[in-house]
């Protein structure tokens, strides 16, 4: 088709209208902002409906090679500066974008676990950028899988794509409740570990070596009273200032990171 020119195209309002939460999970249906996320959407065989694609002088590049590796029943969508400018989120100077369907987030998703699995559980968090982060650290550790119990941001919020650097793509996310999280991690035979500020242990001295479940609560309140049980063990980072804890995604990247360290390579 020809360039879009128009702010009022609809193919243009409906990118607008899914930067809405309730927008996205209506339709199923969510917006990729980025070279590097678009690829690593690509790269995990993401289903794109449609590429748009800024046309200017100052593009970073024409994003042939990127537009080839789509499935050929992609729609690519050119589009000039004023409608970039309007269909884009923050200053992304790369001028593309995608539009994809929301992948499966059931208990499927973590059928095939190996038998040393290692699993971050996120009850009820709220701040996309934290989410995004703690993916991230996943990505980078090299977990297996991801639980977002009774999680209360959306995990296709433009900031949580951002902050994953695009990783969201290729992990095994669910999406649940705490209670079916906790009968999933019994059944299958996780030890579980509950970070909680006045935990038990230190996170350094329990074994993260084996099926291993680490949960971490909420931003502002941290685990609610539900994770406090005898078959869940509580540990900490601690902490020597005044502060009682550090952000989420902190505490995420360092228990991961001391469960590869004790897993070694």
């Amino acid at each position: 088709m020809g360039m879009i020119t128009s702010l009022q195209n609809s193919k243009v309002k409906e990118i607008v209208r899914l930067r809405d939460r309730k927008h996205r999970q209506r339709t199923g249906q969510f917006v990729i902002d980025g070279r590097r996320e678009v690829e690593r959407a690509i790269d995990a065989q993401v289903a794109l409906t449609a590429v748009f694609r800024c046309i200017r002088a100052d593009a970073d590049q024409s994003h042939t090679d990127l537009i080839a590796r789509c499935d050929e029943r992609v729609e690519v969508i050119d589009v000039n500066d004023a409608v970039w400018r309007k269909i884009c989120y923050g200053d992304r100077k790369d001028g593309i974008l995608a539009v994809a369907k929301q992948p499966d987030h059931g208990w499927n998703t973590l059928r095939q676990l190996p038998d040393r699995a290692l699993i971050i559980v996120l009850e009820r968090l709220e701040k996309p950028g934290n989410l995004g982060a703690v993916l991230r650290s996943v990505d980078g550790a090299g977990a297996d899988g991801v639980i977002l119990a009774d999680c209360v941001c959306d995990l296709y919020n433009p900031n949580t794509i951002r902050a994953s650097s695009g990783t969201l793509f290729s992990l095994p996310t669910v999406v649940s409740d705490e209670d079916a999280t906790r009968e999933f991690l019994a059944k299958s035979g996780f030890t579980i570990y509950a970070a909680m500020v006045d935990g038990s242990r230190i996170y350094s001295q329990v074994d993260l070596t084996g099926r291993v479940a680490i949960v971490l609560g909420n931003e502002a309140h941290g685990l609610t009273k539900r994770w406090e049980r005898n078959n869940i063990a509580g540990i900490r980072i601690p902490m020597l200032g005044i502060a009682d804890s550090l952000n989420v995604s902190n505490t995420a990247a360092i228990l991961l990171y001391e469960a590869r360290r004790q897993r070694g390579t």
